[in-house]
């Protein structure tokens, strides 16, 4: 459409609100029918293309609350970067880096138990801990803002995925007990994961990390309680568990990191309250 350059530049700025939209194809090509059916209309009436272009544009609306009406979900929000999403994706890597440096902590901690200098061993212990559950805490902002991106769409099971990481990251306090806060943060991370990749907005591949990275330390656990009568009595996160676990936090983490770095990428629009209904 080379001879309606308002309209293309219009289109142009639809296609890059509903980028992330699976349907961002159909439609665009649905306004685009529409606007070239209005300038069709305004011709036949003796103006000049570029007046039936900017008639068209100006009853059509602007591209970004089109873009957002369109964005609107069957749950009733509106599925667009706010400043609040934004303000989530921050706080998401933000948790991402505490999940890296409390497994780093947690390694040290072990490894200098396994070596008996104890000097500092409550130390890492207790940094381990609190960073823990402060990632925990920041990762179910992260929760709450995608919920708000995806206008509501991840439902009940991104609620629950909220409900189910802020219990794992409370749990965490009793970082001994693995058992409790890691079960926790998996079913927590599959729930938000597979929620994800259903609306189909976020990065598909940092949603399946956040799953298969919490999947990782789960079955590093349960393998190390498993282990025969010999082995049974020493610490979760003894060499190679602790290597597993390791692993699987940097690619929770990386997937976390993914996520938050999505949200923090994209340029907010505060709709008015009047619009959330759209």
């Amino acid at each position: 459409m080379a001879e309606y350059a308002l309209i293309d530049r219009y289109l142009g700025e639809l296609r890059h609100m509903l980028r992330r939209s699976p349907e961002a194809d159909d439609i665009v090509a649905e306004v685009a029918d529409h606007l070239l059916e209005g300038v069709s209309q305004h011709r036949d009436n003796g103006v000049t293309s570029l007046v039936a272009e900017r008639f068209v544009l100006t009853e059509f609306g602007d591209p970004t609350l089109v873009g957002r009406a369109f964005a609107s979900s069957k749950h009733g929000g509106i599925a667009v970067p706010t400043t609040f999403t934004k303000r989530a994706g921050l706080l998401g890597v933000a948790s991402a880096v505490l999940y890296v440096a409390a497994s780093f902590s947690m390694l040290v901690y072990n490894q200098r138990n396994e070596t008996g200098q104890s000097d500092w061993d409550a130390t890492f212990f207790g940094i381990s801990t609190y960073t823990y559950i402060a990632a925990g805490l920041l990762l179910v902002a992260l929760v709450v803002g995608l919920n708000r991106r995806h206008g509501g769409a991840l439902g009940k099971q991104g609620r629950w995925a909220a409900y189910v990481l802020g219990a794992a990251g409370v749990t965490s306090f009793a970082l001994w007990f693995w058992a409790p806060w890691l079960t926790l943060t998996l079913a927590g991370a599959l729930l938000v994961g597979s929620s994800l990749v259903r609306a189909g907005l976020a990065p598909r591949w940092a949603s399946l990390a956040v799953q298969v990275g919490a999947a990782i330390p789960v079955g590093a656990m349960w393998v190390a309680w498993l282990l025969p009568e010999s082995t049974a009595d020493q610490d979760f996160g003894d060499d190679p568990t602790i290597l597993f676990a390791l692993a699987g936090f940097i690619i929770f983490a990386t997937g976390i990191a993914g996520l938050g770095a999505w949200l923090l990428s994209e340029t907010p629009v505060d709709e008015p309250d009047n619009l959330l209904t759209v």
